[in-house]
């Protein structure tokens, strides 16, 4: 159905991946986004967002490998802007609820990575 609607369709036999490959990308521009109160393209463009974004995004990167989740790519960084580079003008629904004053996903995105790593990774400053 969704193929004949004109969508890109990609199918996962393992749900942890798809959901780590979401959560890697959420994790990297919802709360950049929203804290900065900028689009997409404009916190790949801003070295300091950047840092802390594409930062989430390697730490998160790190838990999902520590939990043996299979992913397709072995660059988090790269992979992020590319995600980022397909919707450059987009704003996250953190930031839309943050410029609203709703109540944001904070703590279900970003406040998922700092309680799941294994005991031997280094502390999540960028997460945190």
């Amino acid at each position: 159905m969704w193929r004949s609607g004109g969508f890109k369709v990609k199918c996962f036999d393992d749900i942890d991946q798809l959901v780590w490959e979401k959560l890697i990308c959420n994790v990297c521009y919802s709360g950049t986004c929203a804290v900065t109160e900028r689009t997409i393209i404009e916190v790949i463009e801003d070295p300091d967002a950047w840092r802390v974004a594409s930062g989430c995004a390697a730490e998160a990167f790190s838990v999902a490998k520590a939990r043996k989740i299979r992913l397709d790519f072995d660059d988090p960084v790269a992979y992020v802007r590319a995600f980022g580079m397909k919707i450059p003008n987009a704003r996250p629904s953190m930031l839309l609820d943050h410029m609203a004053g709703r109540m944001s996903e904070i703590d279900a995105i970003n406040g998922a990575i700092p309680p799941a790593p294994p005991q031997s990774a280094s502390p999540l400053p960028a997460t945190k």
